[in-house]
């Protein structure tokens, strides 16, 4: 997880099977439609980037804008973001 200056980044990473994004760009497939799902919740982008036999990232960010200001309550402390002083 990355806290960016206008967004929370989250990058999952394995090394596993991959596959085509484009051939489960239907509804069919419950857990990424989920994901979409939830992600589209808090105006963020989920963006999938997999081969075969080179694994899969699922790249989520999450804009820190007025429209999710409240939904900062439901993140864990330690992710939500903070400003730092420099004097």
């Amino acid at each position: 997880m990355n806290s960016l200056p206008d967004a929370i980044e989250l990058l999952i990473k394995d090394d596993g099977q991959g596959f085509e994004p484009a051939s489960v760009s239907g509804t069919q497939h419950l857990g990424l439609t989920s994901m979409r799902e939830r992600v589209a919740q808090f105006h963020g982008t989920l963006t999938i980037r997999s081969k075969r036999n080179e694994g899969t990232t699922l790249a989520v960010t999450i804009p820190l804008t007025a429209h999710n200001a409240h939904k900062n309550d439901l993140m864990p402390t330690s992710c939500r973001p903070r400003s730092v002083s420099l004097s």
